[in-house]
């Protein structure tokens, strides 16, 4: 299976988004990409995250995003606040990606396309 092959319920993702804007790391989020929550939390080591932040956070954010934009594809409409308000979270806070890149595009190439 591929991280695209199986859609996924928007609510079934933004149910999990905390009140500010991040989603915590847990192992149904991490199911959904066929990855353990140890594997994202390593990961989460390459992030540059400031004093204050958890990693985990920043990582389940992020994988929330990009299983929203390609397994609830079909909900845009249900969705797109809860993604602008993650994506807020993670600029406002200044995480970073190593070598530049937006740190969705680094998940995504984690992610293996």
């Amino acid at each position: 299976m591929t991280f695209e092959a199986e859609a996924i319920d928007a609510y079934d993702i933004l149910i999990m988004q905390l009140a500010e804007g991040w989603f915590e790391l847990d192992p149904v989020l991490s199911g959904w990409c066929g990855r353990s929550p140890d594997e994202l939390l390593a990961w989460a080591g390459e992030l540059t995250v400031p004093d204050g932040i958890d990693p985990g956070k920043v990582v389940a954010t992020l994988l929330a995003m990009r299983l929203l934009q390609t397994r609830a594809s079909a909900e845009e409409d249900l969705w797109r606040a809860g993604m602008l308000k993650a994506s807020e979270v993670i600029a406002r806070h200044g995480i970073s990606a190593p070598g530049g890149i937006a740190p969705l595009k680094w998940l995504e190439e984690k992610l293996g396309g």
